[in-house]
């Protein structure tokens, strides 16, 4: 049975951790900011996670683990594509889960950015919302490879950023917040959910 204090300690850690890691970058953060900011030791931090980038492996691991419930949860009430209510609901869905963690969502995308030989955290993000949660993972070669292009380049990163940049574009445009996500949803459903729409996928 796990130690509750022990499991509290480390989720006050990775808390402190992706709140640091979006205010300065995972770079310029300090692992001694991260035990201020959790409240406990640098010992501590260590004895849980071995370096910074096993913290941040874990803040994507936890990321990765809510979006594939998310995609069960999904898959379990079905999307019809030609249902203007079912987009909607998907899209409110994804809205929910990414404002619930957009500090996290911003770190993932700011080290998605950097040139690295590794897949970058965004892809990750990506396969865990767009192949199936039981069963093989989905093909990556011929056609189902391109409708994973598809769905990663107009499906999953225009929502990731209108999401994560929605409300300081209202502030730095003028414009009202509600009226640019009634615009995007209708545009999102014009292109890539008409796009599923033709393709019967």
């Amino acid at each position: 049975m796990k130690n509750p204090q022990s499991s509290s300690s480390r989720a006050r850690i990775l808390k402190a951790a992706e709140a640091v890691f979006a205010e300065k970058g995972f770079s310029a953060a300090g692992v001694d900011e991260i035990a201020v900011r959790a409240g406990v030791t640098k010992p501590l931090i260590y004895y849980y996670f071995r370096s910074k980038e096993e913290l941040l492996a874990g803040l994507t691991d936890g990321l990765i683990a809510a979006a594939s419930d998310l995609v069960q949860g999904s898959f379990e009430r079905g999307v019809d594509f030609e249902s203007h209510q079912d987009i909607q609901r998907m899209i409110a869905a994804l809205h929910d889960f990414i404002d619930q963690r957009k500090d996290l969502v911003r770190i993932v995308l700011m080290e998605s950015l950097k040139d690295s030989t590794q897949d970058p955290p965004l892809f990750r993000l990506a396969r865990a919302l767009m192949e199936p949660p039981s069963g093989p993972p989905a093909d990556r070669s011929g056609a189902e490879a391109l409708e994973m292009v598809t769905e990663f380049f107009t499906g999953i990163v225009p929502i990731v950023l209108f999401m994560v940049f929605h409300e300081r574009w209202a502030r730095s445009f003028g414009v009202d917040d509600a009226a640019i996500h009634q615009h995007f949803v209708a545009a999102f459903e014009q292109t890539h959910i008409a796009h599923h729409r033709t393709s019967g996928r």
